[in-house]
């Protein structure tokens, strides 16, 4: 997760709290296409072959809970932690 940067791990947010591409572009202010363009480059970096397993593992994370898991969120610094 480290090497996302912090747009692609806004999408990758959203992408784990089920939100189609449109509803991502118009939540954050950009293009439907650019929003394919960071989920595309979400998945290459964390080397997975869907947005189902991307959310998996953003959520296993903390990443796109509502609150976070185990105490744990998406701090500013892009890291999770408490």
């Amino acid at each position: 997760m480290a090497d996302l940067n912090p747009r692609e791990l806004e999408v990758l947010r959203l992408v784990a709290r089920g939100k189609r591409n449109k509803a991502i572009g118009d939540a954050i202010g950009i293009t439907e296409s650019t929003v394919k363009f960071h989920v595309a480059s979400v998945l290459r970096k964390l080397e997975v072959a869907s947005r189902g397993e991307a959310a998996a593992l953003a959520l296993s994370v903390g990443i796109g809970a509502r609150g976070g898991i185990g105490g744990h969120r998406l701090r500013e610094d892009g890291h999770v932690g408490p």
